[in-house]
């Protein structure tokens, strides 16, 4: 079965209505903007955050989707992803393309990956190192949740990561600033846990 994944690549899922957030065991998704808004104190909990930005030739496209209409530019987001990196200053993973390097903090680690639908992507180690590079995030997330208790992740779309987690019998903190993307996951997050 091919896994959803909210990419500018693909069609964006149709019908979806927007939520604002959603509980259910232990986890959570919410909408949250890293540019605009203040980190929720849930991230706060987290032992890893994993996160996969857009690239910035999808950025428009995610703004569009999220009916952001404000002014914005790609190095911004990024520095705002820089500055929640440093504040929550856990272990955590960014994975994202060669374009974006020269934006990035520097990491401790860094390696070439594969994304879920096979394209090359590079993950970023901050606060800590792998015990080895992945061949693909879909390798290394199952691995990542064996190690870690509560993942964050506040570039979500459709909630790869916390279903990733939930699978192994872990929480997330997933967000966000598409609502849609929040309602997806409002109405399959409970097929996740085991």
């Amino acid at each position: 079965m091919k896994e959803i994944y909210h990419s500018a690549l693909f069609d964006e899922l149709k019908g979806q209505i927007g939520v604002k957030r959603v509980d259910y065991q232990q986890s959570t998704a919410l909408v949250y903007d890293v540019i605009s808004d203040v980190v929720p104190n849930e991230f706060f909990d987290c032992d890893l955050i994993y996160t996969e930005p857009c690239w910035k030739d999808g950025f428009n496209k995610f703004n569009d989707r999220a009916g952001v209409t404000s002014s914005r530019t790609y190095q911004g987001y990024i520095a705002s992803m820089n500055d929640i990196i440093l504040k929550l200053n856990v272990p955590t993973v960014v994975i994202t393309g060669k374009h974006a390097l020269r934006y990035w903090l520097q990491p401790n680690q860094m390696f070439e990956s594969k994304l879920v639908h096979g394209s090359n992507c590079v993950a970023l180690v901050y606060n800590f190192k792998l015990d080895r590079p992945y061949a693909s995030v879909v390798d290394m997330l199952p691995e990542l949740a064996a190690k870690f208790n509560k993942v964050g992740d506040f570039n979500c779309g459709y909630g790869y990561t916390g279903k990733i987690f939930a699978g192994c019998g872990k929480n997330f903190v997933i967000s966000d600033y598409n609502a849609k993307c929040i309602g997806y996951i409002s109405n399959n997050i409970k097929g996740w846990f085991k």
